[in-house]
């Protein structure tokens, strides 16, 4: 992982990650002649690789790709960061301890070893790169560096830039992202202690902060005070570290598709008393009530969940809670609730078609279905997000154009494919993010990777 989410070559020795999404942008362009805007994101080690990308690229300098395009980049949860001066936050920004979201840091120092109030010099290797813009020219790192450096002078050369040292390059990069279109998005619950191994505890990183909240809002005053009028662009979701959590909240919702994607489950005012059966319990670590609702959309046969606040334990169940449902007396279950999803009278979760227990049936919507989501998608024609539709008004818009074969649906939105799969068509793992989803078809080729979850639907053959 390492050399990857650094910018170092392929297993194959053939390219860099760096030139990898360098590479897809213009493809996309080519492909998809009507696309009006590119999100590039990455979540933890993606972040990182992502982060490190944004600084590095050409593409996305004055809000967009080489050739025009708006290009927004979202940086989710990295590990650690690349600064682009020397200083890093005092000690004081760094503490261990439970970092609060109006956590904010606007002392930095150089690290000196005399210096109680600043970082560990690490050797003198704090601003090396990864974590710095130093020696990113030097080979004696390894192949990591010759293989960004090379990147760097490529890039450089192809645009008309002179940049030969370290100093020359960090203020090209500085002016080149003052300029770019890059938002982070950190969990409002991710400040585990990195000694505790939830990520890097390298010195280099350590020197950032202790923990990814922190290390993520230290970034910010770093950005704010060496990019002039610049105002850094992050938010926070309800969740520790859960790129589910973070990909299907409002913030990344309201960035990326203009909508909140996530919305909030009714509470009742206890325990249900019929919580029905349990499908899963979640109670390996603190859960907020964000991470339970996600879960639960995403997990097969989940309709309400059981929460404590102070537990942070999901209980997930598969009984379908109406507002009226009883509940509970006093003293039976304090402290926890019963969250819902909004059920029809006929038990069915609102939005959401009739769902047989065969892999691959016919039930109350013309169009077949498996009981999970296969693996390939095909090539996207027409979406349509403007409002909330049906099953059976996505139907019809897929009738109504020669080239769908079948489309993906959920949350009341339809986005049109080309391609067709059968009954045999290989679904994703039942362990997989996405395995709480089913693809509609006989004839469909569907896959779901984004967090806000989509119904794959398509005609029969």
């Amino acid at each position: 992982v390492t050399p990857w989410v650094n910018g170092g070559l392929s297993d194959g020795k053939e390219a860099t990650s760096f030139e990898a999404p360098d590479s897809v942008i213009p493809w996309i362009q080519q492909k998809y002649v009507g696309v009006k805007k590119i999100v590039i994101t990455g979540f933890s080690a993606g972040g990182q690789m992502i982060n490190r990308w944004a600084i590095m690229s050409e593409q996305g300098a004055n809000g967009t790709t080489i050739s025009g395009l708006p290009l927004t980049i979202v940086v989710g949860s990295p590990s650690s960061i690349v600064y682009l001066t020397p200083e890093r936050p005092a000690r004081k920004c760094s503490k261990i301890r439970k970092t609060p979201p109006s956590h904010w840091c606007d002392d930095f120092r150089v690290p000196r070893r005399k210096d109680k109030l600043s970082a560990s010099t690490c050797g003198k290797k704090w601003n090396d790169y990864q974590y710095g813009t130093k020696k990113v020219f030097s080979g004696k790192r390894g192949q990591i560096n010759r293989a960004v450096g090379k990147y760097v002078r490529d890039e450089e050369e192809i645009h008309g830039h002179d940049v030969n040292t370290g100093a020359e390059l960090s203020m090209e990069l500085r002016h080149r992202l003052a300029t770019k279109d890059v938002r982070f998005l950190f969990g409002k619950f991710d400040y585990l202690s990195c000694k505790r191994g939830s990520c890097s505890a390298d010195c280099g990183a350590n020197a950032q902060g202790r923990n990814r909240l922190q290390r993520g809002l230290n970034y910010m005053g770093h950005l704010k005070r060496v990019l002039p009028n610049y105002e850094p662009r992050y938010g926070l979701y309800e969740a520790g570290h859960y790129h589910f959590a973070a990909y299907s909240s409002s913030q990344f919702g309201e960035w990326v598709w203009n909508l909140p994607v996530h919305e909030a489950f009714p509470r009742l005012r206890g325990v249900a008393n019929d919580e029905g059966q349990g499908v899963e319990d979640r109670k390996d670590r603190l859960y907020s009530l964000h991470e339970c609702e996600v879960i639960c959309v995403g997990t097969e046969g989940c309709k309400s969940f059981a929460y404590n606040a102070n537990a942070g334990a999901c209980h997930l169940k598969d009984m379908c809670i109406t507002p009226d449902t009883p509940v509970k007396p006093s003293g039976q279950d304090d402290g926890y609730f019963t969250f819902y999803r909004p059920c029809t009278a006929t038990g069915q979760v609102e939005g959401e078609p009739v769902v047989s227990q065969d892999s691959w049936s016919k039930e109350s919507v013309s169009y077949q279905f498996t009981a999970r989501v296969v693996k390939e998608e095909g090539n996207p024609l027409k979406g349509y997000s403007d409002r909330k539709r049906s099953v059976g008004e996505c139907e019809a818009l897929c009738d109504d154009d020669p080239k769908c074969k079948s489309f993906a649906f959920g949350y009341g939105q339809c986005f049109m494919k080309d391609t067709c799969v059968t009954e045999y068509s290989e679904v994703v793992s039942e362990h997989a993010d996405v395995a709480g989803f089913k693809a509609y078809g006989g004839g469909v080729e569907v896959v779901f990777g984004d967090a806000g979850g989509r119904l794959g639907l398509g005609r029969p053959v």
